[in-house]
């Protein structure tokens, strides 16, 4: 029971009850934090980069990457994912960048199996991936955001307010 109990000394009975609402922790917009030295972490393109915006944004984005095995493990099952799909997914959990966004090269991606030439296809196919961006700064480098319900390294808050705008992007775009 969530309150304050006001007791009678001499009966023990309890004379009031103050309920006490906990005020849920809310995520401010970026607004605040994102200016001339600190970018939108979706606009990184370098890993440093993206660290550099995270100490300031997320307190725990160098924690360990959470990863939602139980939903891996039912989208094979259910045939929802392919082998192939899944190695890259499990390559990118290993290793994040921070949030749900891998910052790599295309050499890295063909580390864990997968085909260079059907890597476009490949993330196109995918619900769980998106490309952010290619070939930028350098040749070969890629920005792919996973799924944030497969894997997620960083304050769970933020992670909330993400999915909401992965699965529903026209309706929370001005949050983030």
């Amino acid at each position: 029971m969530n309150g304050k109990q006001l007791i009678d000394i001499d009966t023990g009975e309890i004379v009031d009850l103050e309920e006490v609402k906990k005020n849920k922790k809310r995520v401010t917009s970026f607004s605040k934090e994102v200016g001339v030295d600190t970018k939108f972490p979706y606009d990184c393109v370098t890993e440093d980069s993206l660290k550099i915006t995270l100490d300031v944004m997320d307190a725990y984005h160098n924690n360990k990457a959470y990863v939602n095995h139980e939903y891996l493990t039912e989208s094979i099952v259910g045939g929802f994912m392919d082998k192939s799909e899944l190695s890259l997914l499990l390559h990118m959990t290993k290793h994040l960048s921070g949030w749900n966004i891998y910052i790599g090269t295309v050499q890295d991606l063909a580390k864990c199996g997968t085909d260079i030439s059907n890597l476009a296809k490949l993330i196109k196919k995918s619900k769980n991936l998106r490309i952010v961006r290619r070939h930028k700064p350098f040749r070969d480098c890629i920005v792919i955001e996973v799924n944030p319900l497969v894997v997620w390294k960083g304050d769970t808050e933020y992670r909330e307010l993400r999915l909401k705008t992965w699965y529903a992007p026209e309706t929370y775009s001005e949050t983030f």
